[in-house]
């Protein structure tokens, strides 16, 4: 009896599987009903069958495919459930089917801005296909792009979308080429580069007609239509929208249609044609609303308050583009439409570049509707949107990761804050307009600096990684210029890894240390009465300078001890060409030798257009905070008359002292830098002394005697020819208060590569990104190491910028070639007032100032060619370096020379006696 209950139990045992097999349905005949319940029902049942766990991801990965155009969410569930198995499938196997399931997570999170998600698992998917399926890959690269287009990451989104054109024509998928070539363009479009976008949308015309992708071939109509109608051709750009019109119709595709019937609508009224305009914007409106979607509402409506505002119809205007404000940001329910967002409902906007914009219209509008009521309180509104949205662009710079990307938003801002500062000034709002000032200038030099504030409170070897990682990724950028046709697809491939790898480990460390994260987006400017008390510590009455290089005008805000006060300049259109006038004086000696009456004339004239309005006392100390093409101007060069000779003019120097600084906050935090370690010796460096194995870069016989000079007035390393390496400056850049660079240096205002040359090789502007170099003070006696490519809103790109970058404290640098003899002899005095507890900047002045009255000179050679080249950026404090040592080794041959020479006199006469 117990044998036969044995053998009942083990067949019962045995017919388990079996059991759990029938009861397992079959996965292909439910994903062939493409039914959402008979999958979901199947996928209940599949949950008994551990075994079928294959065919369980399948069925969660079809449901998220077939709920795309039914429920985004539900679309991102199900596909995330399908990954979950698979990743526990497929574990150290990269496998097709775990690729898609990555690939389709991030498609459908992008789609549903979740850009985060996204790009996470994007990046796994391109992980899993690197090696299995190169076309599948590059769908992934295409869909980062997107991603990065969407978040405003320009340069990241043309880095993707370059690497899937090179390598889709290899593999020839005229698709992918296709909407690469149309995404390109909507980046191009985006950048402002409009010709260049129409190219790229009429290359992927072809590739889309061909295979028959309607929806992408008129969103090149589209895109053609919206390029033409940003280049002025109206007529072009209504033939486009039409075009695109047609197929969407058909398509029956109400979001486009709806969107290109309102950019219609502003075509027509540009080109003159009010009664079509107002009929196509109605209707773009209408499309919009029975659409649903908020993004072509808001667009609707602020074309209407466009086409509004250009009829000088402020308050119409006005309703429509707070009426745009509204749809696109959660909970803003305003009963006037002179109400703006809370500053906290601004983080949950999904397009924070399009609320940007139609905050701009709005602020227009009011300052239009002020100026026609003559109604101050409307001016004051005004202010508030401005100062509403530079709150959303510090968000804006917060999203951005890529140095290129967060440069275009620079200058990008640039009107916007133009037009805050011109509404200051016209409400004569003296601590306003310091705010916007400020907030209009080097914002991305202050946020590396706070970086390395940040970094400089977390364990070393972390801190290490982040700098070997950056140096990585600029590496890449480098690689990547350089590349040859052949190379580019693989270096840009590489540049996208390292990129990901940077952000991924910012990430990272924003979660281990999150104080990294809240200092180094902690921009936040000084206050006024701060940057006030900052003023009043200085030995002289000090008075600084903000100037402001707009598109339309340059302002200039001038700020004492008890006050601010603003001053609008006149058009840059009409000073810009005078500035450019001016600076050519300074391409070498021999033109201001050539028209010396010229010269003096003409710095006359911009001391006329920048410095007289602004009613200066005689004589102060000036703190000159330079914008635009005016950081390229020696200052003390101007002259207060049009009368004198070139050694006598009435130069500026002679009644102020100059230093300049790239603001007040970035002054503030470099008074604050700490030294650690602080050595009071100098660091000199003279690579082209006496030897150059470089025709390009021949000796420099003044380094020796400079270095001569500054040798008997301080102590340190002095380090000439082989020796003054840049594997020395390397050695050497933390363990001495001054470092003094006597070399050949290398840039201009188109340059991209400033470089300064050392024995063994060259150290680039880019380098000097990845470095820490705490000094005290930097002195670049070389030429042009001031000068460098211009980037509105940040200042010009160069090498002095660089090391200020890198955490120097101070800076004398130069504006253009400078001359070996002068430049030798104004360090020289420098360093001798230095010693006499001068404050740095007085130091320089006096030196300058002395060599300008040094009657031995000759009239030509008090050229300000000669010594208004050195500027000097940073504070006032004075730095006493330690005095050389009277027995250093040259004293000592020296004493050994006499000893000996002494000594055999002694025994010659001596000898002669006897």
């Amino acid at each position: 009896m117990l044998q036969l209950i044995r053998i009942l139990l083990f067949s019962i045992f045995l017919s388990f599987p079996l059991i759990s097999f029938a009861d397992c349905p079959n996965t292909k005949i439910a994903l062939e009903s493409q039914d959402i319940n008979t999958i979901k029902t199947h996928v209940k049942l599949l949950l008994v069958c551990n075994q079928y766990k294959d065919s369980l991801a399948m069925a969660y990965h079809d449901l998220g495919r077939f709920y795309y155009n039914v429920n985004l969410d539900s679309s991102i569930y199900y596909t995330g459930k399908a990954l979950e198995i698979r990743k526990e499938i497929f574990k150290n196997k990269p496998n097709i089917d775990l690729g898609k399931s990555y690939h389709n997570l991030g498609f459908f999170c992008a789609r549903n801005h979740q850009y985060k998600a996204a790009k996470i698992a994007l990046n796994g998917a391109i992980e899993v296909y690197k090696n299995l399926d190169v076309s599948r890959m590059l769908r992934s690269y295409f869909e980062l792009g997107y991603i990065h287009d969407e978040e405003g990451e320009y340069e990241l989104a043309e880095n993707c979308l370059n690497l899937v054109i090179k390598k889709g024509k290899e593999i020839d998928d005229k698709k992918l080429l296709g909407k690469a070539l149309l995404n390109l363009g909507g980046v191009k479009l985006e950048k402002e580069e409009y010709n260049k976008a129409i190219l790229l949308f009429e290359q992927a015309l072809p590739n889309l007609k061909g295979i028959g992708d309607f929806e992408n071939e008129a969103k090149c109509f589209q895109n053609i239509g919206i390029a033409s109608y940003l280049l002025n051709d109206f007529p072009k750009a209504i033939k486009n929208y039409k075009e695109a019109i047609s197929i969407f119709e058909e398509l029956e595709n109400c979001y486009e249609v709806g969107m290109i019937n309102s950019n219609l609508g502003r075509a027509y009224g540009k080109n003159k044609n009010d009664k079509l305009a107002s009929v196509e914007l109605q209707k773009a409106l209408k499309i919009a609303l029975d659409c649903g979607d908020p993004e072509i509402i808001a667009s609707s409506h602020d074309n209407l308050g466009e086409y509004h505002l250009e009829k000088s119809d402020f308050k119409t205007a006005l309703k429509e583009y707070q009426n745009a404000i509204k749809t696109i940001v959660p909970i803003f329910k305003p009963k006037t439409d002179f109400e703006n967002p809370k500053e906290e409902s601004l983080v949950n906007v999904s397009n924070k570049i399009d609320l940007l914009v139609y905050l701009s219209d709005k602020a227009r509008a009011l300052q239009g509707y002020a100026e026609k009521e003559n109604n101050k309180d409307h001016l004051n509104s005004t202010l508030d949107i401005y100062k509403l949205g530079d709150k959303l662009i510090d968000q804006l710079r917060q999203e951005h990761s890529d140095e290129g990307t967060k440069l275009f938003w620079r200058e990008k801002v640039i009107p916007f804050y133009e037009n805050a500062i011109e509404i200051c000034h016209d409400l004569e709002d003296g601590e306003s307009a310091f705010f916007f000032f400020e907030k209009s200038r080097a914002v991305l030099l202050l946020e590396a600096l706070q970086n390395s504030d940040a970094l400089a409170a977390i364990p070393d070897s972390v801190r290490n990684t982040s700098y070997k990682i950056r140096k990585q990724l600029i590496g890449a950028r480098q690689d990547l210029e350089d590349a040859n046709e052949k190379e580019r697809s693989n270096k840009l491939q590489y540049l996208i890894e390292i990129q990901k790898s940077f952000d991924d480990f910012n990430l990272q460390l924003s979660k281990k240390y999150p104080q990294v994260a809240s200092v180094k987006f902690e921009t936040e400017v000084i206050e006024r009465s701060d940057f006030r008390l900052l003023l009043s510590t200085s030995l002289l009455p000090l008075t600084s300078i903000h100037y402001f290089y707009g598109e339309k005008n340059i302002y200039a805000l001038v700020t004492d001890q008890s006050q601010s006060s603003t001053y609008d300049l006149g058009t840059t259109k009409s000073i810009e060409p005078e500035i450019r006038k001016l600076l050519s004086f300074f391409k070498n000696a021999s033109e201001i030798e050539n028209a010396p009456s010229d010269y003096i004339s003409q710095a006359y004239k911009i001391y006329s257009l920048l410095v007289k309005p602004l009613n200066l006392n005689s004589a102060q100390d000036l703190l000159i905070f330079p914008d635009g093409a005016l950081a390229y101007l020696p200052f003390e060069a101007l002259t207060s008359a049009n009368e004198g000779n070139i050694s006598s003019a009435a130069y500026l120097i002679k009644n102020h002292t100059f230093r300049y600084a790239y603001s007040a906050t970035i002054l503030a935090n470099q008074k604050n830098i700490k030294i650690s370690k602080p050595n009071n010796t100098i660091a000199a460096f003279a690579p082209f002394a006496k030897l150059t194995s470089n025709p390009a870069h021949p000796v420099l016989s003044f380094s020796e005697d400079e270095l001569g000079q500054i040798q008997k007035q301080v102590a340190g390393v002095f380090l000439e020819d082989r020796s003054a390496s840049k594997a020395k400056l390397l050695e050497n850049r933390k363990q001495h208060a001054v470092l003094h660079l006597s070399t050949h240096a290398f840039s201009s205002p188109s340059e991209d590569k400033p470089k300064i040359i050392f024995s063994d090789s060259a150290l680039y502007l880019s380098e000097l990104y990845t470095l820490q170099i705490p000094s005290n003070l930097v002195v670049l006696s070389a030429c042009q190491t001031n000068i460098g490519k211009l980037s509105p809103g940040e200042g010009v790109m160069s090498l002095g910028r660089g090391f200020t970058y890198a955490g120097a404290k101070s800076l004398i640098s130069s504006l253009w070639n400078v001359n070996a003899n002068s430049t030798g002899v104004v360090l020289s005095d420098f360093y001798k007032n230095l010693q006499m507890k001068v404050p740095k900047h007085l130091a320089l002045h006096q030196a300058k100032k002395s060599f300008l009255e040094n009657e031995n000179l000759s009239s030509f050679n008090r050229s300000p060619y000669y010594w208004a080249g050195l500027i000097y950026y940073g504070d006032a404090v004075p730095l006493v370096l330690k005095q050389p040592n009277p027995w250093n080794s040259k004293s000592l041959m020296l004493g050994a020379l006499i000893v000996f020479v002494l000594t055999g006199w002694y025994f010659f006469r001596k000898k002669k006696t006897m």
